[in-house]
């Protein structure tokens, strides 16, 4: 049973750590998803900010969470997994109680663009946390459940945007923070109940730092991954936020349409991960060849995105693209983790984070910029995220025999 682990008691506790985990990190997106994908139809509709201006939230989250990654990695490492979780909990419900007084107050655009970068930063340190916490198993185990925290990550993704399109209609954009401070605090007191441990990896050697800090660039094609990760990134966060601005503004559909549409992913991924993952096996072999398909398919479904103009084709589409995905997501982290040791797990989950966040941070910001260059013509906004997917789909099937060896002499090292 996976998220079982010393110090946890009997069936019970590991049950009990196992639904606080999964409970935590839904409710934590619940609330962020909602936010995340309808700030910038906030700025758009309500303060009329241009595009590319939007777009440097997204470009600044990025920017920050890139940074705070790499260090969250080892400040987890170093003072506990439990204590960066509580960190970014309480910091997001912070962050969340200003946003409210910001709607009341009608405050300028400046600073919701100057703050949301910041609730990116302290859901990104609870995420990385939570992923090192789940990381430290073997092999199967953590597969296992680094599949079970992206579906609890997509159920939020699932009802999070349907939640919010309704609030926002019925209620306001100022209830939609209040959903964000609602479902953090609940977090908080999820993890103070069900969590009882708070490891330090770090503590398991006295290594030497400096070699730790590079280890991972003398990996050879493991920084090869990592920029494919920034680029896949890129080209899944295109369901997201560019995919919600150009059904708001090129395709004219609703807030309750564009949460439909958006939830279509999140409730897939909740479905069909697990066992997606179960049948792709990557931490057999590592072979990356299942994660290039993924790359194709993602390209054929934003094609789709790309001749359409109606709501039930972007249903269509989304679900394709939500299968590539599938293929390449907890995939390619699974890969990653394999390569840490049991003092670094956060390290190497930061490094992940880093690149995989700033690359969907980078797709927001690049693809706003791009509907704004080509306001005549949307459609080849998305011939740039297609492109790049079958790039990407090449460059994985090439890169695969080096990753497969590299697992192989790291598995013999490990016996």
């Amino acid at each position: 049973m996976f998220f079982s682990r010393a110090g946890v008691s009997g069936d019970r506790g590991a049950s009990s750590e196992k639904l606080a985990i999964f409970s935590s990190i839904t409710l934590i997106y619940t609330g962020f998803s909602a936010a995340y994908l309808f700030i910038s139809l906030f700025l758009l509709q309500q303060k009329h900010v241009p595009l590319p201006e939007i777009g440097i939230i997204y470009l600044a989250t990025g920017g920050i969470d890139i940074f705070v990654q790499m260090v969250g990695g080892r400040l987890s490492d170093r003072v506990g997994t439990k204590t960066v979780m509580v960190m970014g909990l309480s910091g997001s419900a912070v962050i969340y109680l200003v946003f409210i007084s910001l709607i009341f107050d009608n405050g300028g655009a400046l600073f919701y663009i100057t703050l949301f970068p910041i609730l990116g930063l302290f859901g990104g340190l609870f995420q990385l946390a939570l992923s090192s916490y789940v990381s430290d198993r073997e092999k199967d185990e953590m597969a296992g459940g680094l599949s079970q925290l992206y579906v609890g990550i997509n159920l939020g993704f699932t009802v999070g945007p349907v939640t919010g399109g309704f609030v926002i209609s019925y209620l306001g954009y100022g209830y939609l923070f209040l959903l964000g401070l609602v479902t953090s605090l609940l977090a908080f007191v999820i993890i103070e109940a069900g969590i009882k441990l708070n490891p330090k990896y770090a503590e398991r050697t006295a290594g030497s730092s400096d070699k730790e800090k590079t280890r991972i660039l003398k990996q050879p094609g493991v920084l090869s991954l990592l920029i494919l990760v920034f680029i896949s990134w890129f080209a899944i966060s295109y369901q997201a936020v560019p995919l919600s601005i150009f059904e708001s503004k090129f395709l004219i559909l609703t807030s309750i349409e564009i949460g439909i549409v958006l939830s279509v992913n999140g409730f897939l991924i909740t479905v069909f991960q697990v066992p997606i993952s179960k049948i792709i096996g990557i931490e057999r072999n590592g072979r990356l060849i299942p994660v290039a398909i993924g790359s194709v398919i993602m390209a054929v479904g934003y094609a789709v995105i790309a001749i359409s103009h109606t709501f039930i084709p972007m249903i269509i589409a989304i679900a394709i693209t939500t299968l590539g995905e599938m293929m390449i997501a907890v995939p390619t982290q699974v890969v990653l983790t394999l390569f840490s040791q049991s003092h670094n797990r956060g390290q190497y989950q930061g490094y992940y984070f880093a690149f995989s966040r700033g690359g969907a941070s980078f797709s927001s910001f690049a693809g706003l910029l791009l509907f704004s260059i080509f306001i005549g013509n949307a459609q080849y906004a998305w011939y740039v995220v297609i492109f790049l997917s079958l790039l990407a789909a090449v460059a994985y099937s090439f890169l695969s025999p080096t990753i497969a060896k590299e697992y192989r002499i790291s598995n013999e090292q490990k016996i």
